[in-house]
């Protein structure tokens, strides 16, 4: 398990990395996000519709959402 903090530290690098360029490109907001951020503030803010982002060093496609901006409150 040697190096194991390092290698965590530098997957969520990697995905920070990531989710910045694409941010703001391609008809994205400027603030994107994870599936897991998404599904803790959905009741509080507007996303766009999740796409796959290609991660280098991961297999597969991480999901991620725009933030559209807060959600209204009810009432």
């Amino acid at each position: 398990m040697t190096g194991s903090k390092l290698a965590v530290l530098g997957d969520a690098t990697n995905l920070t990395f990531e989710l910045s360029a694409a941010a703001g490109r391609d008809g994205r907001p400027d603030v994107v996000t994870t599936a897991g951020v998404e599904s803790q503030l959905r009741q509080r803010y507007l996303f766009t519709p999740p796409e796959e982002l290609m991660v280098k060093g991961r297999l597969g496609a991480e999901v991620i959402f725009g933030v559209k901006g807060r959600a209204r409150a009810a009432g």
